[in-house]
């Protein structure tokens, strides 16, 4: 399965099923192609339809050719400016030996192309040439152990069958730099003396300017995506205090040239190897199968640091601990397991062992990564630490001290012989580092820039032009459709208008009519069609004729009937409902200024719903019109003038305060039923017979509670009173003239409304009070507990 989608994931391939769907477009989609005044299509013939094919293969051939050719000239050339480099090198006199270094790492690195220029890495799923795997480069002082930690890395390199694992890389402290190609990553392990460069300082120091040339030459976009620094806690336990400072110091400068000059900032991944020389280690982990000994072992800091803040130690000293508190949490199972009595009291002593190491892993750390005066500090990505072989003798800390301390002799530690074991190593390797290949920070607008450029060239014209003959092919199909629907709309629309009676008029007739040409307005809607327009394949003519159609049988047809539905609820007088609210939104329709199209939509739904029970469609189809309706622009419809002067007289028969009162007590959220006992708590209950007649008597409605007294507002500046003030042109034509009250009446008006709303208050609690009857006492304990119950306040 892996291969299958491999497969389809090649380059090749992709731009060849891109082809062919393009081929594909062009025969079918090519005749629908028309440009200019007479709507020619160059692509309606089968023969052009070919020709235009073979030109897109031919062009399709030729861009694969010329990129092959240019990887091939892109390798040649690599290889000629290695052998010229070479050259320069050994023909300088200045460079002696050190050109001999140059000259036989070129040399090597030329054999090592040569071989792989055929190579395919399968790495992630599918095979990858070697430029685009991820470079790492190892970087360690003589003996550190870093061939030893890649050898047992258990890294899958593919040219081990070929070469053999020693073909391309070296032993212990080699002076050449050696190459590793796993599938997963390129591994450069440097000499030992490339980093210290004690040895031969004038050779090394050439040697590493050529090594840092040479791999900056032939990696221009990203020269490495990480660096991993191999360090021997053997050599730390035995250095003095003065010695291990300036084995920092000199990392930190090999770290800054790096930096420096690749002008990148990278990931460095700090390893410690030969952890099998801490006395205890072998002892303590011995237990561990393959799997486990894969495991990692270390601290890596969460997130990067800004470039020029240098990495949190707090954090690292934290989670160092975090690795002692783990040993000591193994350490009492793994001594229950061992018999032997000296390998006992090494696995006892191995967490004290790491825990003494750790003053100095903190020093060095410190001092290999502190800040200085440079603008970007290294990244530290963690620290970790790997056995490759156990070989050697444990150094034990804690017995030299006490040795030291009270002149004990000391006993001679065994010596390890190589095991064949690695420990922690497997999974630094291909479970975090090599994941993170992309933290490098530095060239990634340019390489964002070449993959996207890329990305473009493949799939960016082919997506373009496949959608744009999409777009054109279905649009005159659509096109086709939409004029044959709206067709069909308007043959149903003269079918039913032919039925109407015009002398019905009831706003139901109309439905069928007016839902023809609904469909038909928004066939063609520009909102519901909107990437058509875009491309200019958008006639507006059709729609633009439809919604006009619409809108005037809207004003024809509905709005005469929607206006006699009003004046027959208006008839029903008060017996029909709120005839103040009917009637205002009757006068909307005429005093245009005051319409409120969320007061008229939200009438017509409310007396729909009561006088239309069982017709839900019906009624969800005229509630669309009158939206389509209310969104018109509606001039001033002609009113029944008897109409509008009887209803003003018949509203006016009414007080305004009772107008005003009347309104508040129809609001249906003072409205909501309140049960009083249940305000007074269940003792109060229980001292009252409470029959289902009288349960029903005690439900008191909100406005007449408490709370709803407290919530009210029935001042001259209440929204209730305010509203029948700005409504006076309900009433009257002239709103300047007096009807039934002027604003100066208004405190009077609000005290009898007061009257009104407490009259009511009292007469309901007086209802409450006549129903309740207090319960008999069983004895006088009972008497005396409800009685102290009708006096708790």
């Amino acid at each position: 399965m892996k291969k299958i989608i491999a497969f389809f994931k090649h380059p090749i391939v992709i731009s060849l099923i891109g082809l062919i769907s393009l081929s594909l477009l062009f025969w079918f989609a090519g005749p629908l192609i028309k440009f200019g005044d007479g709507n020619a299509a160059p692509l309606a013939s089968a023969n052009s339809r070919l020709i235009a094919i073979i030109i897109l293969v031919v062009l399709w051939g030729l861009n694969n050719l010329r990129i092959q050719l240019m990887n091939k000239k892109h390798n040649n050339d690599l290889l000629g400016d290695l052998e010229t480099n070479q050259d320069e090198m050994v023909q300088d006199p200045s460079f002696d030996q050190s050109a001999e270094e140059s000259h036989l790492m070129n040399k090597r690195f030329t054999e090592a192309l040569s071989t792989l220029k055929k190579l395919k890495f399968n790495g992630q799923g599918r095979k990858k040439a070697l430029y685009e795997l991820p470079w790492y480069i190892i970087i360690g002082p003589p003996g550190s152990g870093k061939t030893t930690a890649l050898v047992n890395s258990s890294l899958d390199f593919p040219l081990a069958e070929q070469f053999g694992k020693g073909a391309l890389q070296g032993i212990g402290g080699t002076r050449n730099c050696d190459w590793w190609f796993t599938n997963e990553a390129v591994l450069i392990d440097t000499a030992g003396r490339y980093t210290t460069q004690d040895s031969h300082k004038v050779v090394d120091s050439n040697a590493w300017e050529g090594f840092l040339k040479l791999l900056k030459k032939n990696r221009r976009r990203r020269p490495i995506n990480g660096a991993i620094i191999a360090i021997s806690i053997h050599d730390l336990l035995l250095q003095t205090e003065e010695e291990r400072i300036a084995h920092a110091k000199t990392i930190r400068t090999r770290i800054d040239e790096l930096m420096n000059k690749l002008g990148i900032r990278f990931p460095i991944y700090l390893m410690f190897t030969k952890s099998d020389l801490v006395s205890g280690f072998s002892e303590f982990f011995e237990d561990l199968n393959t799997d486990e000994r894969e495991q990692v072992w270390g601290v890596s800091l969460p997130n990067a640091p800004k470039p020029s803040e240098s990495p949190d130690f707090e954090y690292l000293d934290t989670e160092y601990q975090k690795l002692l508190d783990r040993l000591l949490s193994r350490e009492i199972s793994r001594m229950h397991a061992e018999r032997d009595v000296r390998r006992r009291a090494a696995i006892q002593g191995f967490p004290q062992q790491i825990e003494n190491l750790k003053s100095i892993i903190d020093s060095f750390v410190k001092q290999t990564f502190v800040k200085n005066r440079y603008e970007f500090q290294p990244y530290l990505r963690g620290i970790y630490f790997t056995s490759g072989t156990q070989d050697g003798t444990p150094i034990d800390r804690l017995m030299s001290s006490v040795s030291s301390n009270f002149g004990f002799g000391r006993d001679n530690m065994q010596q390890q012989h190589g095991q064949g074991k690695s420990y922690f190593l497997g999974n630094l390797f291909r479970e975090v580092i090599f994941p993170e290949s992309e933290l490098v920070g530095s060239n990634r607008r340019f390489e964002a820039l070449i993959r996207w450029s890329q990305r473009f060239a493949y799939t960016g014209l082919a997506v373009f032009t496949v959608g744009l003959l999409s777009v054109w092919a279905g649009s005159v199909t659509q096109h086709k459709m939409f004029m044959s629907e709206v067709e069909s709309y308007i043959a149903e629309f003269n079918a039913e208008n032919k039925r109407l009676s015009l002398w019905n008029k009831d706003v139901r007739v109309v439905l069928p009519t007016l839902n023809a040409l609904a469909k038909a307005s928004i066939v063609y809607d520009q909102e519901e069609h909107p990437w058509m327009s875009g491309l200019g394949l958008y006639d507006g003519n059709v729609d633009t004729s439809a919604n006009n159609a619409y809108k005037a049988q809207l004003k024809e047809l509905f709005l005469p009937r929607i206006i006699n539905y009003l004046e027959q609820q208006i008839a029903k007088g008060h017996s029909g409902g709120d005839l103040y609210n009917t009637f205002r939104t009757y006068l909307m329709f005429n005093k245009t200024a005051y319409m409120d199209k969320s007061i008229v939509l939200d009438w017509f739904i409310t007396d729909w719903t009561k006088n239309m029970q069982g017709e839900a469609s019906k009624r969800q189809e005229l509630e669309q019109h009158l939206i389509a309706l209310l969104d018109l622009d509606l001039g001033a419809s002609e009113l029944n003038s008897r109409v509008v002067r009887q209803t003003r007289a018949t509203l006016l028969r009414v007080p305004v305060h009772k107008r005003i009162y009347s309104r508040i007590t129809t609001r249906p959220e003072l409205n909501q039923k309140v049960d009083v006992l249940n305000m007074f708590g269940e003792a109060v209950r229980d001292a009252y017979e409470i029959t289902p007649s009288i349960k029903q008597a005690l439900l008191m409605p909100y406005l007449f509670t408490k709370e709803g007294y407290d919530s009210i507002d029935l001042t001259t500046n209440s929204p209730i009173i305010a509203d029948i003030v700005n409504e006076r042109w309900v009433l009257t034509e002239d709103e300047s003239t007096r009807v039934d009250f002027i604003k100066d009446d208004l405190e009077g008006i609000s005290k009898r409304v007061k009257d009104l709303y407490m009259a009511d208050y009292i007469a309901h609690w007086t209802q409450v009070f006549n129903v309740l009857k207090v319960a008999k006492f069983k004895n006088i304990r009972q008497a005396g507990e409800v009685l102290a119950s009708f006096t708790d306040p």
